[in-house]
């Protein structure tokens, strides 16, 4: 094997293990070690080696929005004179590394097979043990590998917009069959966790990356397609709405937990600590310490289960306010990307499925985005999305037509 192959076939590889580790090897704690002895002397030495400082190519508002969220939630801490917080917001902010290092890599080499190769692989080993729980076990909830039903659901919801894209895109028929049918079984296996965060999610993120879509192409449809651009946006609803029925009549008995009183707690710690919050370290304490509400009986919650009201308890003015730009700047930046499209690119759609569904609506009501394993996965899956360019990755064969529509705005 020549030593151009060999450099082709390592960032390959190590996008690959990067992927999988993240989505399947959380509990064996091996992603950190895996970056720290592997990913960045990799960095480092093609730094050195091709004489190259690190440029990365990320729209100045997701970037922007990202730092300035960044620098607000560690700001509320230093207002506190809260150390515990700050170090709390830093591991938050950390979860972010393999955003950047997946860019990085599809910027520099060729990786895109690799990552697809994780994402089959993670998601045949999460569907498997959920089905195998469920029609063997007969468990009522699937939980695949991960500890709660919720986090498999969660996993999932991030990983199916990627695979039902690769379903357009595959040149081949077998692996569009192949994705094809992972995208279904993961969308009954979604049903089976009873999760209705994960279900909300992946709906609302469709419906919502369908508005920008239409959006931006309308001026390119006839008066037919924009009907049958209507038919879809109801189609969408629909099969949502009866989801979200079939999975709370899945879980007939559940009532939701402590939610209604978890924020009523959060706004209470609010009032009285408006600008900064009470640290980001120091919700839990505070729930079962001095805002404990009444009624309260659940062990072991440490967030509201809200994102809104998390950063609003814990960071106050100044880091819900960071919270909101860096949704909002992300947004703007999502929409840049799919407005410079030549050629429309699913996966960048499925980016902002991800980041629509994830962290703005499912973000309503769980952690997401602050969840110590799925955050990562969320994290790389988003910088994956949006360094694809607009030719080079879009599709295995660039020359069929039948995967490109000309922007005609």
């Amino acid at each position: 094997m020549d030593n151009n192959k060999i450099y082709k076939t390592i960032p390959e590889l190590i996008a690959l293990i990067m992927t999988l580790l993240l989505t399947i090897g959380y509990k064996f704690s091996l992603w950190s070690k895996f970056a720290l002895a592997v990913i960045v002397p990799f960095i480092l030495i093609d730094i050195y080696f091709n004489h190259k400082k690190i440029k990365l190519s990320i729209n100045k508002h997701i970037l922007w929005g990202f730092i300035i969220f960044s620098i607000l939630i560690i700001l509320a801490g230093a207002v506190n004179k809260d150390w515990l917080s700050i170090r709390k917001a830093y591991k938050y902010i950390t979860y972010a590394a393999p955003f950047f290092i997946c860019i990085y890599l599809m910027e520099r080499f060729d990786v895109n097979r690799g990552i697809r190769i994780g994402i089959a692989c993670s998601m045949i080993v999460l569907c498997g043990s959920g089905i195998y729980q469920w029609y063997i076990l007969h468990d009522s909830r699937i939980i695949g590998i991960f500890e709660t039903p919720n986090a498999l659901g969660m996993t999932l919801e991030l990983m199916v917009p990627f695979s039902i894209s690769f379903v357009v895109l595959s040149r081949e028929y077998y692996f569009k069959i192949f994705w094809g049918l992972i995208s279904i079984v993961a969308l009954v296996c979604i049903y089976l966790t009873g999760s209705r965060g994960s279900v909300f999610g992946f709906v609302g993120g469709a419906f919502a990356t369908y508005i920008i879509y239409l959006f931006k192409y309308n001026c390119a449809l006839n008066l037919k397609q924009r009907g049958l651009a209507l038919v879809a946006g109801i189609i969408i609803l629909i099969m949502g709405g009866i989801a979200m029925i079939g999975v709370n009549s899945y879980r007939s008995n559940a009532t939701g937990g402590e939610r209604k009183i978890m924020i009523e707690s959060s706004y209470h710690m609010w009032q009285d600590h408006k600008f900064s919050g009470v640290g980001m370290a120091h919700w839990k304490e505070n729930y079962y310490g001095q805002y404990r509400p009444e009624g309260q009986h659940e062990k072991g919650l440490d967030m509201p289960h809200n994102l809104i009201i998390f950063y609003m308890s814990t960071t106050g003015i100044i880091g819900v306010t960071g919270f909101g730009i860096y949704i909002l700047f992300t947004l703007l930046g999502m929409y840049k990307i799919v407005k410079n499209d030549i050629h429309v690119n699913y996966v960048h759609a499925a980016g902002i499925c991800i980041f629509c569904g994830f962290v703005v609506i499912h973000g309503l009501v769980d952690g997401t985005i602050i969840n110590t394993n799925i955050s990562k996965i969320f994290y790389l899956l988003l910088g994956y999305a949006i360094s694809l360019n607009d030719i080079k990755n879009i599709i295995d064969n660039p020359k069929d037509e039948n995967h490109i529509r000309e922007a005609q705005c």
